[in-house]
């Protein structure tokens, strides 16, 4: 809806958001702040392409980069019980 209010009325619009596809879907123009400043800013497919580590980790939803996401917790085990598999059926007894 937004991008295409900007299409027929000819208007600019301002989005904060988080999710990045629906951004880069309606976005002519993207700035992506980070540590008290613009980190990338450009078209979409610019900003995809960037080569700076902590936006390149952002947009590609990488675990691993200059933001860390391996917090110390509990593990899932501790947390919710042990995991357990379902057991393997052979095809003949399916």
């Amino acid at each position: 809806l937004i991008r295409q209010l900007n299409d027929t009325l000819g208007l600019t619009s301002v989005v904060v958001s988080h999710d990045l596809e629906e951004t880069f879907r309606i976005a002519d123009h993207v700035v992506i702040l980070a540590n008290g400043g613009v980190a990338a800013q450009g078209t979409p497919d610019a900003v995809r392409r960037s080569a700076d580590p902590l936006v390149h980790q952002f947009v590609h939803a990488l675990p691993d980069g200059p933001v860390r996401f391996h917090y110390p917790g509990v593990s899932v085990e501790d947390d919710f019980g042990p995991v357990h598999q379902a057991p393997v059926v052979p095809k003949e007894q399916a």
